[in-house]
């Protein structure tokens, strides 16, 4: 009985690793294929951005994946965002005040999840 165990939680394991594999190569994350090109921000005047906030980000793995989330983010006009990868968040500044949802919608559009948004400004 106890070796049944053990071989379905290899096998679960294996099953895991092999798709995380698969979405690798696929999506060219953590090396694979080429790296996206960032989208330039036109304006990086921080005082024409009087709304910050401050957003979790699940799923990233390497610096594409940083990379992919704030190109989703800036893409919305009016925004600068910038990502840190080692604490997985994102802080982005807004022009005007944007709804949590829209933020979150274009985090996921990118592949990703918005975990908890905490405004830092005003």
């Amino acid at each position: 009985m106890g070796t049944a165990i053990i071989c379905v939680v290899i096998l679960a394991l294996l099953v895991v690793g092999i798709k995380t594999s698969l979405k690798r190569i696929h999506s060219g994350c953590c090396g694979g294929g080429d790296a996206p090109k960032k989208w330039k921000v036109a304006d990086k005047t921080r005082a024409h951005y009087p709304y910050a906030v401050r957003m979790e980000i699940e799923g990233m793995s390497c610096r594409n994946c940083a990379v992919r989330v704030e190109n989703a983010l800036n893409k919305l006009g009016n925004v600068w965002a910038k990502v840190n990868l080692e604490k997985k968040e994102a802080t982005v500044l807004l022009k005007e005040n944007v709804d949590d949802e829209k933020l979150s919608a274009a985090v996921g559009a990118a592949g990703y999840s918005a975990g908890r948004i905490a405004h830092i400004r005003p």
